[in-house]
C-alpha cells in the first residue's frame, strides 16, 4: 500500500519565512529525494525494457506496426536495396505482419476511455469532497484532481496528491478534508477493482481467477518486502488516514443516495480503465496479427495491473502494471509477445493521450499550484500518499 499521507502538504510561506538556513539536511533531503526519483525512473524503464525484450523485440514491433515505420524511416533495412542501420528483419513473416492496417476508430476510441475515465473521476472526487466538507465548485476540484492524477504518471511515490491536496488548500479548502478525500477517492476504487474482480470469481471460477492474479500479488509481496521499513505517515490528527477514510465513508451510509452514485461512478470510472486496452487490442488484430482478446480476459488482466501498481514506486505504477497485465494475459493462454504487445500499447496510447490533457490543462486552465511548489513540500515533508489514480 501507499506510504505516506497527502496531509504533508504545508504552508510554504511559512516555512520560507521563518529564517531557517538551508544547511546540510536540507541539500540531504534534495540529494535523497534526487536519488530516490532517479532510481525510481530507471527502474520503471528496466521494466518496460525487459518487457519488451522478453515479448521478443521483433515480434512486438511487427504487431505494432512500428517495423514498417522503422523499415520506411531507414532504420531497419528489409532487404539488400534498402537503406538502415540495422541489417534486415529476421523472418518475411515480421515485415508482412507490418504491413496490416490498423483500425484507429478503436484507437481514437482508446483515447476516449482514457479521458471519459478523467471526467468520471473528477464528478466522483467532487462529490466525496463536497461530503467532506469542502466548499468549492466543480471545476476548483475537477481542476486539483486532475493536475494530481497528472503529476502522479510523471512521478513516483504519489506526488500527484501532494499537488491535489497544495491546490485544493491554496483555493481555501482545509489540509484535513482534502487529504481524506483522497482517501475516500482511493477506497471507493478499491471497492470497484474487488466488485469486477468478484465478477471474474462468478464467470471464471476461483482456479482461474488465482491463476490470473497469481504472478500480481507474487510482484505485490516483492514489492511490499522490499519497501516494508517505510513507516505511515499519520493525520495532522494523529489518525490513520486509512481509519479516518473508512469512517467516512461509513458515515455515507446515512446517506444512500450518495453512497450509490459514488459507487456507480467509481464502478464506470473502473471499467473505462479496463476499456482501453480491449480497444487497443481490437484496434491492432488484423489477418496476420491476432490481438483480439475477449473483454472479460482483459477484465481481469487489469485488475491485476490493479494490484502490481498498489506500491507506486515508479511513475504511474509504470512497468509494474504492464508486467501484470502481460502475465496475467499470458495465464489466460494467450501468447506472451501479444500479451506484452496489448501491455505496451496501452501503456503508449495512455499516457500520450494523458500527456495531452496534460498540455490543455496547463495552456487553458488555472491551477493553484505548480511542480515547483511540490517539489519543495515534497522536499522538505517527504510525503506522497494514495491516490484514485487508475
Amino acid at each position: 500500500m501507499p506510504t505516506r499521507g497527502s496531509d504533508s502538504v504545508a504552508d510554504d510561506a511559512d516555512a520560507a519565512s521563518d529564517g531557517r538556513a538551508a544547511g546540510d539536511p536540507a541539500r540531504g533531503r534534495v540529494g535523497d529525494l534526487i536519488g530516490s526519483f532517479a532510481l525510481s525512473y530507471l527502474t520503471g524503464g528496466g521494466l518496460l525494457l525487459a518487457l519488451f525484450l522478453a515479448a521478443n523485440p521483433w515480434r512486438f514491433l511487427a504487431n505494432s506496426r512500428l517495423l514498417d515505420v522503422l523499415i520506411s524511416g531507414g532504420v531497419i533495412r528489409y532487404h539488400d536495396r534498402h537503406m538502415g542501420y540495422i541489417d534486415k528483419v529476421p523472418h518475411p513473416k515480421y515485415y508482412l505482419m507490418s504491413q496490416d492496417p490498423v483500425d484507429f476508430r478503436y484507437v481514437y476510441a482508446a483515447g476516449a476511455a482514457c479521458l471519459l475515465f478523467w471526467v468520471v473521476m473528477a464528478f466522483k472526487f467532487h462529490g466525496i469532497a463536497r461530503f467532506c466538507g469542502l466548499k468549492g465548485s466543480l471545476g476548483q476540484h475537477a481542476r486539483a484532481y486532475i493536475y494530481g492524477d497528472c503529476l502522479n504518471r510523471y512521478f513516483p511515490f504519489w506526488m500527484g496528491n501532494v499537488a491535489t491536496a497544495a491546490a485544493l488548500e491554496r483555493q481555501g479548502e482545509p489540509r484535513g478534508g482534502a487529504s481524506v478525500s483522497l482517501y475516500i477517492q482511493d477506497l471507493f476504487v478499491m471497492g470497484a477493482t474487488i466488485a469486477f474482480g468478484l465478477v471474474g470469481v462468478l464467470v471464471f471460477g476461483w482456479k482461474t481467477m488465482f491463476l490470473q492474479l497469481m504472478w500480481a500479488f507474487v510482484i505485490l509481496a516483492v514489492t511490499w518486502y522490499l519497501a516494508r521499513s517505510v513507516q505511515r505517515a499519520q493525520l495532522a490528527v494523529g489518525r490513520n488516514p486509512w481509519v479516518a477514510a473508512w469512517g467516512a465513508v461509513k458515515s455515507m451510509v446515512q446517506e444512500p443516495l450518495l453512497l450509490c452514485r459514488l459507487g456507480a461512478l467509481a464502478l464506470l470510472g473502473v471499467l473505462c480503465d479496463h476499456l482501453c486496452p480491449y480497444f487497443i487490442s481490437r484496434a491492432f488484430s488484423s489477418e496476420h496479427v491476432l490481438l483480439n482478446i475477449d473483454f472479460l480476459t482483459i477484465q481481469k488482466a487489469v485488475i491485476a495491473g490493479y494490484v502490481c501498481r498498489m506500491i507506486l514506486y515508479t511513475p504511474g505504477g509504470i512497468g509494474a502494471y504492464e508486467w501484470g497485465l502481460a502475465a496475467a494475459l499470458y495465464m489466460c493462454g494467450v501468447g506472451f509477445p501479444e500479451a506484452a504487445t496489448v501491455a505496451l500499447l496501452d501503456c503508449l496510447i495512455r499516457n500520450v493521450t494523458y500527456t495531452i490533457g496534460f498540455v490543455v490543462l496547463k495552456l487553458f486552465y488555472t491551477v493553484e499550484t505548480d511542480i515547483g511548489s511540490v517539489l519543495r513540500i515534497f522536499t522538505r515533508a517527504g510525503g506522497p500518499g494514495p491516490a484514485g489514480t487508475a
